[in-house]
């Protein structure tokens, strides 16, 4: 595994094994977190020779931070040399929920911004 802080974008490309789709929603709270406060969380991508720069996590953040005019941005590469490996990675990763402590969030968040980001009252 190889981590590089600013790597250029425009030379990673999406998997074919991508299944994992975003609702409008979804995108436009990406877009405003990505122009608020930049790619924080690093893409991960293929090293594999014949797989390389191929995108496992991260489409969207690489999409959005694209289409914001963002050239380069954190990307740990990985060396998954089979597609059967590589549809299982890209399937953990965005199959990986995690649950809310509501009492945190009760009492440490305010509910506006928490409904800009996506939160429903229940």
């Amino acid at each position: 595994m190889k981590f590089v802080e600013s790597f250029e974008l425009a030379k990673l490309v999406n998997s074919p094994f991508a299944a994992h789709r975003a609702g409008e929603s979804t995108y436009f709270r990406l877009w405003d977190s990505i122009k608020k406060y930049g790619l924080v969380l690093p893409l991960i991508a293929n090293e594999s020779p014949d797989k390389a720069g191929r995108i496992i996590d991260g489409h969207f953040r690489a999409k959005v931070a694209m289409e914001l005019g963002i050239k380069t941005g954190p990307v740990c590469f990985v060396e998954v040399a089979d597609d059967k490996a590589e549809q299982e990675l890209i399937l953990s990763l965005n199959q990986i929920k995690s649950s809310w402590n509501y009492d945190v969030l009760a009492n440490l968040y305010s509910f506006s911004v928490m409904e800009r980001l996506g939160f429903r009252r229940p």
